[in-house]
């Protein structure tokens, strides 16, 4: 009995570096992925506000993408980073008229990036995309 005991000493440090990677590859994957969610709740909300603010300032299109920007700086995003639309293009909106922000960001994927063992054959970002539509309550 002893000798059985003897031979399966350190057997538990060799299963740990065995299952270790995987669990760490999987811990930093889900990491990534909370922060692509956080991401895209971020653009979501900046969209929201961007058409919240044009249906109340239907003239004030600057201001509309002050407010994008600054909520899109939560997550420190820059506008460098973000490509926003709206939909109609115009300058101005009259009541009743609905107003589509469309936000688009290129999400870089920390995780595959580091662990890409052939080069070009895993994708480094995601692309995101948010929008919201809301119509204008009053004339300019």
């Amino acid at each position: 009995m002893r000798n059985l005991l003897k031979s399966e000493r350190g057997s538990s440090w060799v299963e740990l570096a065995l299952v270790l990677p995987f669990f760490l590859f999987m811990i930093i994957g889900v990491v990534d992925l909370g922060r692509g969610y956080t991401t895209y709740v971020a653009l979501t909300n900046s969209a929201r506000e961007g058409a919240r603010w044009i249906s109340t300032y239907p003239s004030d299109l600057s201001g509309a993408q002050t407010r994008i920007l600054a909520e899109a700086a939560r997550v420190h995003l820059g506008s460098a980073d973000l490509a926003i639309s709206l939909n109609p293009a115009q300058t101005s909106y009259n009541a009743g008229q609905s107003v589509t922000v469309s936000i688009s960001y290129d999400f870089p994927l920390t995780f595959l990036s580091t662990v890409n063992f052939i080069p070009n054959s895993l994708p480094t970002s995601i692309p995101l995309q948010a929008q919201a539509t809301m119509r204008v309550l009053y004339d300019n």
